[in-house]
């Protein structure tokens, strides 16, 4: 409630949505809804600036350890084939949603990604340093 009073103030000093967003270090975006929501409040259209009782019931991660065995496992797979014939976080994600798992493509790139930093070995070269006139 202190941060929707200080916009509440800082804008009426500086009468810019912008200047007041750069000040709190936010989204201008953000005091521009408060800002509304604070109308709305002294016209009586709503009862309150910022809603107490937002429930948001959150389902549950998507990614569960089932899900992250069966990418692992086709990443698996892949080492064995030929390199045009693995499939990437793309085939993968949509190989998940032929089979009805409900998952995000970000999900799917991320525990790609995590699977081979640790499971890939990485080339090294090794600089050299030559005598003047060899190389």
């Amino acid at each position: 409630m202190e941060d929707v009073d200080r916009m509440r103030l800082l804008h009426q000093e500086t009468g810019s949505i912008r200047k007041v967003a750069k000040i709190m270090g936010i989204s201008r975006n953000t005091v521009k809804n408060y800002l509304n929501r604070i109308e709305e409040c002294k016209n009586g259209h709503a009862k309150e600036i910022i809603p107490v009782n937002v429930n948001r019931e959150r389902t549950g991660p998507a990614c569960t350890n089932e899900v992250k065995e069966k990418i692992y496992s086709i990443l698996e797979d892949n080492q064995n084939k030929p390199k045009k014939q693995r499939l990437n976080a793309t085939h993968i994600f949509n190989v998940l949603v032929s089979e009805d798992i409900k998952i995000s493509y970000p999900t799917v790139r991320r525990e790609v990604k995590s699977w081979k930093e640790k499971n890939v070995f990485k080339d090294i070269s090794i600089s050299q340093d030559y005598e003047s006139g060899y190389r």
